[in-house]
């Protein structure tokens, strides 16, 4: 690896975190020791509360012996105290104890791995201050953060700068009612992170859909890219509904109600001054994402027909959730469409440090 890093020349490596698994760690320490600036490029939200949910049950990061936790986990935990974290589902490893001592013995273990930039990475990539504090908050050194807005959210930007032309569009193509609302919900990937069974997921899903169903509005669906349009078409067919086949943030302001599942894609919601019901039937509750204001939240699936319907007659309080998105969306992030012309910037001047006289980029 370090041979590869050295021929082609690398100003930088641009990464997806310095916790990762599979060929990550070694390109980090390779880059490292050749003296190539980590780049982490999409951090996301630092929330223990999240990742301590996602383990939550697992017995392969359980950490005490009256858990009948494994014995290299007892170990792990003892010699690498950084690697536990206290969640609200007990004492939690990040990764299982027999990979945390491998990567601990050939040096590619991430010192603090529940926030992105507590490992072996030089430079954190933030699309805006309220999540630079939060990195700070849990212990990433503020030189290594660098606000330069979101890529994905310039075509949010410019998909809201278009927001009348796009909601005609997505209603003509789809055959949708053009006197209705449009509501746009962001099917979770709980099976698909191994939150839950794939059974019980779409069993939530059926009876969250049968709820919609009876909306006054168009309802169309948006699938995380990890999940297969094969598995819920059934489902939205079903209950006369269409899945859209473009990424969210190329659709989410053409939105007059945008549901989801615990996600941080509420984020590009509150910056889109679109009203949010978030659905964690998973009982996840991150309370970063609690933050946001406009986002009404609930673990009880029952609880959304009589939140639509409320959405739907009380004017007031539409009035107020509209007043709250307004007033917070600057803090969340740089959103201005230029967040790829920051980036471009960025590798021009990692290219004019690098050790090389000339570098490939």
């Amino acid at each position: 690896m370090m041979d590869l890093i050295a021929e082609l020349r690398s100003a930088a490596i641009f990464v997806q975190g310095d916790r990762e698994l599979g060929p990550i760690p070694s390109i980090i320490k390779a880059g490292k020791d050749q003296g190539v600036p980590i780049v982490i490029a999409a951090p996301g939200i630092p929330s223990q509360t999240a990742m301590g949910s996602v383990r939550r049950g697992q017995p392969r990061f359980l950490t005490k012996l009256r858990e009948f936790a494994p014995v290299l986990n007892i170990v792990a935990a003892r010699k690498l105290p950084g690697q536990v974290a206290e969640t609200p589902h007990g004492r939690t490893l990040f990764s299982p104890g027999w990979l945390t001592l491998t990567m601990h013995k050939e040096g590619m273990l991430s010192a603090n791995p529940w926030c992105q930039g507590g490992g072996n990475s030089d430079l954190v990539l933030l699309d805006g201050a309220r999540k630079a504090r939060k990195f700070i908050a849990q212990g990433v050194p503020k030189n290594k953060l660098r606000i330069i807005g979101d890529l994905d959210m310039d075509p949010l930007f410019r998909a809201l700068q278009n927001r009348t032309a796009l909601r005609r569009e997505l209603i003509e193509s789809n055959s949708l009612d053009p006197d209705k609302p449009l509501y746009i919900y962001a099917v979770p990937s709980y099976a698909e992170q191994d939150v839950m069974s794939m059974e019980t997921h779409l069993g939530a899903i059926e009876e969250i859909l049968k709820q919609l169903e009876h909306a006054q509005a168009n309802v169309v669906l948006s699938l995380h890219p990890k999940s297969s349009p094969d598995l819920y078409r059934p489902l939205a067919e079903r209950h006369g509904m269409v899945i859209l086949e473009r990424r969210l943030f190329e659709i989410l302001p053409a939105a007059d109600l945008f549901l989801c599942g615990g996600s941080t894609t509420m984020e590009w919601a509150v910056l889109c001054e679109v009203p949010t019901i978030d659905i964690d039937y998973a009982g996840i509750c991150d309370t970063e994402l609690d933050e946001f204001r406009g986002v009404v939240h609930t673990t009880e699936i029952a609880d959304v027909s009589n939140l639509i319907s409320r959405f739907e007659t009380d004017t007031e309080w539409r009035k107020e959730l509209a007043r709250d998105l307004a007033v917070q969306k600057n803090d969340i992030a740089m959103f201005d469409g230029l967040a790829a012309e920051r980036f471009v910037g960025l590798v021009k001047e990692l290219s004019e440090m690098s050790k090389y006289d000339a570098v490939r980029t």
